[in-house]
């Protein structure tokens, strides 16, 4: 019980970070500004896979809360 608890709750935590990290480094693509000075391309290569990441998570999250 006390394993299912935390990595539901790991799971959880991560998807979130990693969402809102790809979302942070995707966001000067939409906008047109560089994010902490870091060129476009190199803001993709960081973005996508956070993004793919977090919802890789979020559906191990939802999996285990049916």
């Amino acid at each position: 019980m006390v394993k299912e608890n935390l990595t539901s709750r790991l799971s959880s935590i991560l998807s979130i970070i990693a969402l809102l990290g790809g979302i942070f480094f995707l966001s000067g693509n939409i906008t047109g500004n560089a994010v902490a000075g870091v060129s476009p391309g190199y803001a993709n290569l960081i973005g996508v896979p956070l993004v793919l990441v977090g919802l890789a998570f979020s559906v191990i999250y939802f999996r285990k809360h049916k």
